[in-house]
């Protein structure tokens, strides 16, 4: 017979190895640690949501170890980045990847058509994130959010601020959309939708374009691609120029110019001054605002010339072999738009 929880816990301690957080301490009901009813007095303050309301929400989560287990360990996430950029990219783009995106915008020309007209963002590109994002729709994560937010919040305390701002930005989004909170299902880490946006993302960036009065990311593919475009636009997204230009840098150039920030750090005449040597037809202002991008390969490295654009992405996620994954993706999808 298997010893009680108790008495294991006792074993534990007597040879000095009791968790810091027992796993019957995680348990059990949240309201009831004094933590936790701090923050729904600060929260209720804040939102002006009734703290009885957040109170009776809260009570109902529980404790998440897929969520603990993961945010400890994110190489064991589907999202861990490999060691070079060949890797990723057969990870990412592969043929049933590009089939799945072609299919999924081949069905939504028109809305697509509607969304690049008014933010400027080609729909290829919406189409790519959402495909990099949860293969379009396949992995959007089953994790009930509110628990993946509470365990983040108060048992995982590194980023603990983080995540108690993006819970009462969740239950906010709730209230304000009349979603039930229990309801809602994403990622480990709290991402909701096809476009796993966090909750503070679904109410700077939400967009409701189906009209059917909620912001609803996960069964909405309408929502979730004008949302996109929202947060792409807002973010600096500038039609008239390309992502990236591809270009050589020898390492003294490239220290010069810095690679590894998510912003536009320099211009395209200062980069060519540095040694940058631009190997496509650019018809840009030489005053437009670039950054050096490196992607790492076996043997050394391949070098774009990012704009505001890949900046934009950037802000999305800030890997650079998400961004590129995404232009990449993004030029697999486009034939499928301009077919019969």
């Amino acid at each position: 017979m298997m010893p009680s929880r108790r008495k294991f816990l006792l074993f534990l301690s007597s040879w000095g190895l009791t968790p810091s957080i027992s796993f019957a301490q995680k348990r059990e009901n949240y309201v009831k640690r004094r933590e936790v009813q701090a923050w729904i007095r600060e929260t209720a303050a804040m939102t002006g949501m009734p703290a009885s309301d957040i109170q009776a929400v809260l009570a109902k989560a529980r404790f998440s170890p897929l969520s603990a287990r993961l945010m400890q360990s994110p190489q064991r996430t589907s999202t861990a980045k490999p060691g070079n950029w060949y890797a990723h990219r057969k990870n990412f783009l592969a043929s049933a990847t590009i089939r799945a995106g072609r299919q999924f915008a081949s069905r939504r020309k028109a809305l697509l058509k509607e969304l690049e007209r008014d933010s400027g963002v080609p729909g290829e590109i919406l189409c790519a994130v959402i495909g990099v994002e949860t293969r379009f729709g396949q992995l959007m994560g089953n994790v009930r959010t509110l628990d993946a937010l509470v365990t983040l919040s108060f048992d995982y305390t590194r980023r603990a601020q983080y995540f108690q701002s993006e819970l009462a930005s969740f239950l906010t989004w709730c209230d304000k959309e009349n979603i039930n909170p229990l309801t809602v299902k994403g990622s480990f880490a709290g991402a909701v939708g096809l476009c796993q946006f966090m909750p503070s993302n679904i109410l700077k960036y939400g967009v409701d374009h189906d009209k059917d009065g909620s912001v609803r990311l996960r069964s909405s593919a309408e929502d979730a691609l004008a949302s996109v475009a929202n947060y792409l636009m807002q973010e600096g997204w500038n039609a008239s120029l390309p992502i990236t230009w591809p270009c050589r840098v020898e390492s003294a150039a490239a220290k010069q110019l810095y690679t590894g920030g998510i912003v536009t750090n320099t211009t395209i005449e200062k980069a060519i001054i540095a040694g940058v040597e631009i190997e496509a037809p650019v018809s840009a202002s030489p005053q437009t605002p670039v950054l050096l991008v490196k992607l790492e390969i076996p043997g050394g490295c391949l070098w774009r010339l990012g704009t505001e654009n890949f900046a934009a992405l950037l802000h999305y996620n800030r890997s650079y072999f998400y961004a590129e994954t995404v232009r990449e993706l993004a030029l697999e999808i486009a034939p499928s738009l301009f077919s019969d």
